[in-house]
Order: structure tokens, then sequence, then C-alpha cells
């Protein structure tokens, strides 16, 4: 029995030791479809660091307590379940300096004295800092303090012209001001995911804390090609434009928000407001966003050393069989073709282990989007970061939540300012 035991000590160091170990170690390699399993095992030990070492203790007392560290196999299995700790530590250390980087990243785009700059009336919804309590359940999503509206039609494609409405449990009233909007468009490579499964810390906080956020399903590929998603994407900022003031919201002020294809979706609505060709129907409506917060986004696969299958994967899942292999048509779904000085603030958040989108290419675009934007443009590498990290409660993921909330309550004090001049 001990014997066993030891055996079982053995393989679960290993597997944890090499779990923590993908979560350290960033990939380097350009192409193979090993850096997609890669990611998700370093997401998984990145962003629940708290519970696979709370995992790692209590089942090494386990072993221990059945004899397991009598026989070699258990030494080694020790060792290695030490090994992960130690590893764990790393990352976790790692995460805990995220408050200082992502605050030194909005200051210098915004300046040092940005938070004076935030109304005071917005200050005071701000979250101080983060506490344990705010990450040490990672996958709780709990709806405390939020009012849903669910499966609300903004378009005539059934389930996949929905969206829900999230928004402070108490009412707005005629005495409380329409409260700014956050549109957030779901990831999943324009082929997968659903408008209440992605990023929810950041949704639920912000419909906590004075917002209302409008999240959206989108008709997806292969079913649906390219421009269906954007233009589903524009359908409901223009639904939001005639009919978010019935549910509390200011319809002058939306901001968008997104992770991987969904901040794909979100750049090209930054950078393309009014473009007829992707508001077929709807030419009219006003497509402007007033700021846009993509994180881990695709903006410009030709041109930085990105994964060359998963790029070609993607033109034969999304694009119009007919065109696909069209430059132009490739360029077309591509948000890094239309940056333009008139772009709204932009923050830009990406991970530096990210095995999906390289860190060198979220660099790329934001060098050349600073090139031209009027507009400030902030940018955040989150260190260790994967693909998806900002999906559960993890240190990483609520200093990131508080840095954006900051950033929306700066842009949107601007935006009071300009509205109270005009006025007076």
């Amino acid at each position: 029995m001990k014997l066993v035991v030891a055996w079982v000590w053995l393989a679960f160091g290993a597997a944890w030791a090499g779990l923590a170990l993908v979560a350290v170690v960033r990939w380097t390699a350009r192409e193979g479809n090993a850096r997609i399993y890669w990611d998700s095992l370093a997401l998984a030990a990145n962003e629940l660091t708290l519970p696979m070492m709370l995992i790692a203790l209590l089942c090494s007392a386990l072993f221990w307590s059945v004899g397991g560290a009598q026989t070699w196999p258990g030494h080694a299995g020790a060792a290695l379940t030490g090994l992960s700790l130690l590893l764990l530590v790393v990352a976790l250390q790692r995460s805990a300096g995220e408050g200082e980087r992502l605050e030194q990243a909005l200051q210098a785009a915004l300046g040092a004295d940005y938070r004076s700059r935030i109304l005071p009336e917005r200050a005071r919804l701000l979250r101080a800092d983060v506490r344990l309590s705010d990450w040490a359940r990672p996958l709780r999503f709990d709806l405390d303090g939020i009012e849903t509206v669910a499966d609300v039609p903004y378009g005539e494609f059934g389930e996949r012209n929905r969206l829900d409405i999230l928004r402070p449990a108490t009412p707005a009233s005629a005495s409380v001001p329409p409260r700014p909007v956050l549109l957030h468009i779901h990831g999943g490579g324009m082929m997968t995911g659903r408008k209440n499964e992605a990023a929810l810390p950041l949704v639920h906080h912000l419909a906590r804390s004075g917002w209302v956020v409008v999240t959206i399903n989108y008709r997806l590929a292969p079913a649906a090609r390219w421009p269906a998603q954007v233009i589903d994407c524009k359908r409901a900022l223009a639904w939001i434009r005639d009919h978010i003031a019935e549910y509390g919201g200011d319809p002058g002020f939306v901001a968008v928000t997104g992770g991987s294809a969904g901040g794909n979706l979100s750049t090209h609505l930054a950078f393309t407001p009014g473009m007829a060709q992707y508001q077929t129907g709807f030419e009219s409506a006003d497509t402007h966003v007033q700021a846009a917060v993509p994180f881990y986004a695709g903006y410009d696969w030709e041109n930085y050393p990105g994964p060359e299958p998963m790029k070609h994967w993607i033109y034969a899942q999304v694009l119009p069989e007919a065109t696909r292999d069209d430059p132009r048509v490739q360029a077309d779904i591509r948000p890094d073709t239309y940056r333009n000085a008139e772009a709204p603030p932009f923050f830009v958040l990406t991970g530096t282990h990210d095995a999906l989108v390289p860190v060198e290419a979220t660099r790329q675009f934001v060098a050349k989007l600073r090139a031209v934007a009027r507009a400030p443009v902030v940018y955040a590498e989150q260190l260790g970061g994967n693909h998806g990290y900002d999906g559960q409660h993890s240190l990483r993921t609520e200093f990131a939540v508080n840095a954006v909330h900051r950033f929306l309550e700066f842009v949107y004090s601007d935006h009071l300012r300009r509205q109270r001049t005009s006025a007076s």
C-alpha cells in the first residue's frame, strides 16, 4: 500500500511540477499546434495559482500521512511537489507586481496626475485595492449587486443576435444620471463563444460600479462568413444608441472591449465608425465608440512573427470561400488596416507569455497606432500572462480590472467635462 501511494505521489509531483514549469516559461517557437496546449496548461497554473498550491500541500500531507514518503518514489514525489510550489510562488510573485506595472502604464500615457482628473463622483466608484477575497475563489462568478436583463434581441438572426444588459441592482431613476456603457464582445476565433462566458471579472465589476454593461452574441463562422461578425457588432452598437437610455445607460458614451477575436472586433469598431460596408441596412447609424480596451487581440497577422498555420486556418474558416485568398479581403479582417488619427482613446493589454498572439506583435501594433493617433494609447504587458488570462478571478486579472476601470473613468470624466462646458 505504501509503495502504491509513493508512486501516486511521484506521478502527482511530476504533473504539478510540469504544470508549474509551463507557467513560468514562455513558448517561443513560431509554429506548431503544441503552442495551443502549452498556453492552455500555462493559463491554468498562472491564473489558478493559489488553488494549485493548496492542492499540492493537501495532497502532500495526505500522502505523507499514509506512509508515502518511506520509499524512493515518495522521496522523488515530495521533491517534485516542492519544486512545483517554488515555481508557483514565482508565478504568484509576478502577478503581485501587476498593480504597479499597470499604474506606470496609465501614468505614462495619461499623465502622472491622471487620477486627479477623474471627477470626484466617478472616483468614488473605484476599488481602492485588490483584496484576497477578490481572487481567492477564481471560478466563483456571483451576480450579487447586479441586475441582468437577458436575451434582448438586437437583430434578425435569432440567438446569435441577442444581448444581455448588466447594471447595478439599484435601477437608475430620475435622480440618478444616465450611466456610461461598456459593450463587451466575446472571443473564440469568431467561431465559438457566448455572451455570458467571457471576461466575467471585468463585466461583473463594472456592472456593480455604476456602469451599464452590454454583452452580445454575434454570428459565428464558418456558418456566417466575414464581415457578418463585425456587422453584427455594429448593429448591436446602433441598438445601444437607440435603446440603452431605456435601461439607464448614457447613449452618448459607449466604450468597447473584448479579448482575442473580441479584441479584434472591438478594434474594428473603434477604427471604422460609419463605414458603410459594415453597416448594411443601417448606414446612417452612429457607430462611434468613445474608448476601446482590447485584450490579447490579433491586429495584423501578415506583418509580425506570429503563428502561420493559425493565420491560414482563420482565413479558411472565417473569410468567404470565394475570396479568402484575395489579399484585399485578408487585409479587411485585420483591424490594423484601418488605424487612423481619429481613433478614440485605447487601452491595449496583453500577456508577455501569450503563445497564440506574440507580445512582439502587440508592441508593433501599439507603436504604429501611437504614430498616428491623436488620443492617448495606453499599453500594458502583463508579466507571465497567457491568452485568455482575464477569464477568472486571479491576482493578475483583478489588477487589470482595476486599471481598466480607472482608464474608463478617466475617459468618461473628460467626456462629462466637455458636455458640461458645451451646456454652459
